[in-house]
């Protein structure tokens, strides 16, 4: 592996986790961020109020308040518009917080080295160093969430009066540098261990959610068929009946049953009659779309089908195509060919729709099924809403 992609790799979020989750990460670190960024002026205005800085030295004083007030207004930019712009761009986001997270660490940092040899902000040396000092850790443990800013941070505030003491050594010099040095690398080390921490519980999460998401998936799945299970249906129910009294379309249930499956299973076993349901649930999941139809296994050999439909006509068509698809399936098991029949039963709602119980529909397609059986079976049959 390059260099260049190890570089990009411990500088990404962990990709273990799942795109929500370092969104929401990068969201919070902005709002962190954010709430730290009046810090910058609001420390300047005071330096230059109690070191008399507006009297003695007005323009640039004046100056670099308008730069801090600039720095602020972008970044107040940026928080408005940044939880749309992580949700549709996340790396183009980040890019943008770090461009504009790093003026005023490197600011207070320039300031600080200014300090040192500016006759006009001498006087404000040790105050600015404190302020420098106590604004780079808050900052750097704030976001250390984020690889880069916890770097970014103490690097671009300390490294401006490193390089000036470097270059023009004083009295000072072989204090301040090793200090500054210690400073940097404790801030850090410990960011690193905070987000390290931050991270194991992020992955934490993200398993405990994704077990959470693969239980709530098992709960309305049927075992054997793999299709929806009775309680899916009935959850949706109510979504799929009220988006169609919006639409003013017909809605349609559909049951379907195996005719004779008691005979195939004492016939063949059990084994015979679970390959016809599998068989069966294969079929509906190939016809049906998840997106237009609601289906599930109700129970048994029972199937049961919700849509929306234009007119009788439409539920009609749907329900010879279920029967007669079914009639046509060959089913392996044992070395031989299983094949099997189902009656259907069908009720249809018309606008205006103010039924959203199912029990009452579904007891009417169930009326409607029986009268499919009575007819001979491997037929279709439908009953008006009353």
């Amino acid at each position: 592996m390059r260099v260049k992609d190890v570089v990009l790799s411990w500088m990404a979020f962990p990709e273990t986790l799942s795109l929500s989750i370092r969104q929401q990460a990068l969201i919070e670190i902005e709002r962190r961020a954010f709430a730290g960024v009046a810090a910058y002026p609001a420390s300047w205005i005071i330096v230059c109020y109690a070191e008399n800085l507006y009297h003695a030295a007005p323009l640039p004083s004046l100056a670099v308040t308008g730069w801090f007030l600039v720095i602020f207004a972008a970044r107040l930019a940026l928080h408005l518009k940044y939880e749309r712009q992580v949700l549709r761009q996340i790396e183009t986001a980040r890019l943008a917080f770090l461009l504009l997270l790093a003026p005023g660490p490197i600011s207070l940092g320039a300031l600080s080295a200014l300090s040192l040899s500016t006759d006009w902000l001498y006087p404000a040396h040790d105050s600015l160093i404190l302020i420098t000092a106590v604004l780079c850790a808050a900052a750097t443990l704030n976001l250390c969430v984020d690889r880069i800013a916890r770097i970014l941070i103490p690097v671009l505030t300390v490294v401006p009066p490193a390089i000036f003491l470097a270059l023009a050594p004083d009295d000072e010099s072989p204090t301040i540098l090793p200090l500054a040095a210690i400073f940097v690398t404790y801030l850090i080390v410990s960011s690193e261990n905070i987000s390290r921490d931050y991270w194991t519980l992020a992955e934490a999460r993200q398993r405990i959610q994704d077990q959470a998401d693969s239980n709530r998936v098992l709960s309305v799945t049927d075992h054997l068929t793999s299709i929806p299970n009775r309680l899916y249906f009935y959850q949706l129910f109510a979504e799929k009946c009220k988006a169609a009294a919006e639409a003013q379309s017909c809605f349609a249930v559909l049951l379907l049953d195996i005719d004779h499956f008691k005979q195939i299973n004492d016939g063949l076993g059990h084994a015979a009659g679970d390959a016809c349901l599998i068989a069966l649930g294969a079929f509906l999941n190939r016809l049906l779309s998840p997106a237009c139809h609601l289906f599930a296994r109700y129970g048994g050999e029972e199937f049961i089908v919700a849509a929306q439909v234009k007119d009788a006509g439409d539920v009609a068509r749907i329900a010879h195509e279920i029967c007669e698809g079914i009639s046509m399936l060959r089913v392996p098991f044992d070395d031989q060919l299983l094949n099997f029949t189902c009656s259907v039963g069908y009720t249809l709602l018309t606008p205006p729709i103010a039924e959203d119980y199912p029990d009452r529909v579904i007891a009417s397609a169930d009326r409607a099924l029986y009268e499919a059986k009575r007819a001979g079976r491997n037929t279709v049959r439908g009953v008006a809403w009353q």
